[in-house]
């Protein structure tokens, strides 16, 4: 709430030098909203493609989340070769994670779940309205070298497999708010304490392709989990961040691994969750982001025309933009 306050100050500032670090959004050099060309040439496609305003599939547009899912996992993806990931189309990072935590607690029984220490100050909230009775947090930063506290973390993951069954959240890249990820040798490690602590890995994956500027290398951590090791694992993966679509509320909850009866029976619940949520208002926050059907099937178009483009030109190629940004 801090952000939002702060980034409504800087907009009654007077001042002809005043500089928005409030919200991470993309901005030009003189401060105003700055929309990806890949984007832009998507908003032409879909403003230029008719809609009949049909209801979507309940669990939301299928092709949007067969793209969402193959962008996160790879498109050879062992999980999705043989059918063990569904998704369900959600408002906003926020609303991925409600409808996640809700399975997790109502269908899984899950009451317990761990959080980083700091983490995004929303997962508290989120998994309290979800109805998460115990809510924990593991070591991330050490005080004194402001660094990973690698070893208080591993420490801290190892006694909660002990003592509880639990959910534990993990930031796939680009963890909010420090910015420090894990080598690919101590995701291993964290893996191993997940696997032999029975937890049950839930990842919130709101920064693809922004902490090393390429996609699949962000996604190296849930590609190893699901993929290499076989664990069954929960993502809440939104694009409001590496596409700058704050405003359109786009993300899918996504379920790997699991036999196929088992998830099915968990996607079922998992439409009824969303539906509930986006039509009945239940979901708090979220339910500010409605803004009817057309919201909806408009953002998942958009997002379905970029990541189906073979072009690969100097808009699209995320080495260029993330060039851009940095200049």
């Amino acid at each position: 709430m801090e952000a939002f306050y702060k980034n409504r100050l800087y907009h009654h500032d007077t001042h002809p030098q005043k500089v928005n670090l409030s919200i991470g959004a993309y901005r030009t050099d003189e401060g105003e909203p700055w929309v990806l060309p890949a984007v832009e040439k998507a908003v032409n496609m879909v403003n230029s493609t008719p809609s009949n305003f049909e209801y979507l599939n309940v669990v939301g547009d299928e092709a949007f989340s067969r793209k969402a899912t193959e962008l996160l996992l790879g498109r050879n993806s062992l999980a999705l070769r043989e059918g063990r990931v569904f998704g369900v189309q959600c408002l906003s990072g926020t609303g991925s994670l409600y409808i996640g935590a809700q399975i997790l607690r109502q269908v899984l029984s899950f009451s317990t779940v761990y959080i980083s220490r700091p983490t995004w100050a929303n997962h508290r909230n989120v998994f309290e309205a979800a109805g998460f009775e115990t809510i924990r947090e593991y070591r991330y930063i050490h005080a004194c070298s402001k660094r990973l506290d690698f070893n208080g973390l591993l420490q801290d993951l190892k006694s909660a497999g002990i003592s509880a069954k639990a959910v534990v959240v993990l930031h796939a890249c680009a963890h909010n708010p420090t910015g420090m990820d894990p080598t690919h040798e101590e995701w291993k490690q964290i893996a191993e304490a997940v696997r032999d602590g029975q937890l049950f890995p839930f990842f919130d994956v709101a920064y693809q392709g922004f902490a090393s500027g390429d996609p699949d290398t962000d996604a190296w951590p849930v590609r190893y989990f699901i993929d290499e090791l076989g664990l069954e694992a929960m993502c809440a993966q939104s694009f409001s961040k590496n596409m700058g679509l704050y405003s359109e509320c786009c993300s899918i909850m996504q379920k790997g691994r699991g036999e196929e009866a088992c998830w099915i029976h968990v996607s079922c619940y998992g439409a009824l969750f969303r539906r509930a949520s986006w039509e009945l208002g239940d979901c708090g926050q979220v339910c500010q982001c409605i803004a009817g059907s057309s919201l909806k099937d408009r953002s998942n178009h958009l997002l379905h025309m970029v990541k189906s483009s073979g072009e690969r030109c100097s808009d699209c190629d995320s080495s260029a933009l993330f060039a851009r940004v940095k200049k």
